[in-house]
């Protein structure tokens, strides 16, 4: 038993260690653009943007069926009504209130392929304007074949609050493919919140996890011969 809690202590502080998964997301920060080489149409320079039907890993969905790409801060002066804060993971942000038949979106990402297991979702969000109902998204996922949102959140925020970070957990229990979606509510004016840097995860098992339940098992054992004998 001397050596039950050094064990004990030892993997635990391996267990807190997991290996960093791998981002599941194609084109999470919208920085692939629509030509063949990489690049935006609607030019990679400072101040310019353009909606798109389809871009790389994702497809507009929903009544205004357009993603709107901004690159490079197109308003950057925060005065201005139609400001674009700098994207908080390279160049480019996505707004879903798109500039296309003024009128609200989505956009669906492509198939992405998982397991059973813990998952965490992520993703850069900030309002355009200070009226909050005007920068709403609805964000979620598609499950298999299934063609209703298995889980749905909602954020709301303006632009003096700046860049957040925003995280859901979600478990699922067997192997399939997954969409992620997300689309614009409130007034079709344009002016809507921006998403950047979307990620998709497994959550890991620490990794020590399987050693520590298997040496605990193995301490109970020689517990019960030593009773025994």
């Amino acid at each position: 038993m001397k050596m039950f809690f050094p064990l004990i202590a030892g993997l635990a502080a391996c267990g807190a260690m997991s290996v960093a998964s791998a981002n599941l997301v194609t084109n999470g920060s919208f920085e692939i653009g629509d030509n063949a080489d990489g690049s935006w149409s609607h030019g990679n320079g400072n101040g310019t943007w353009d909606t798109y039907e389809r871009i790389r890993g994702w497809t507009a969905v929903g009544e205004g069926a357009a993603i709107e790409i901004q690159t490079g801060q197109p308003y950057p002066s925060v005065d201005s009504p139609y400001y674009t804060p700098k994207a908080p993971n390279g160049d480019s942000l996505a707004e879903l209130d798109a500039h296309n038949d003024s009128a609200n979106s989505g956009m669906k990402s492509d198939d992405i392929n998982v397991t059973g297991g813990t998952y965490k979702l992520s993703f850069q969000y900030t309002g355009r304007t200070e009226n909050a109902e005007t920068n709403r998204i609805d964000y979620g996922y598609i499950f298999g074949n299934d063609t209703l949102l298995q889980d749905q959140w909602t954020i709301s925020g303006t632009v003096s609050e700046g860049w957040q970070l925003i995280t859901q957990t979600f478990t699922l229990d067997s192997a399939d493919t997954l969409n992620l979606t997300f689309f614009a509510l409130g007034d079709d004016d344009t002016l809507g919140g921006f998403i950047d840097d979307v990620k998709l995860t497994a959550v890991p098992i620490p990794a020590a996890l399987p050693l520590f339940m298997s040496a605990l098992a193995g301490l109970g054992f020689v517990g019960f011969r030593r009773r025994k004998a």
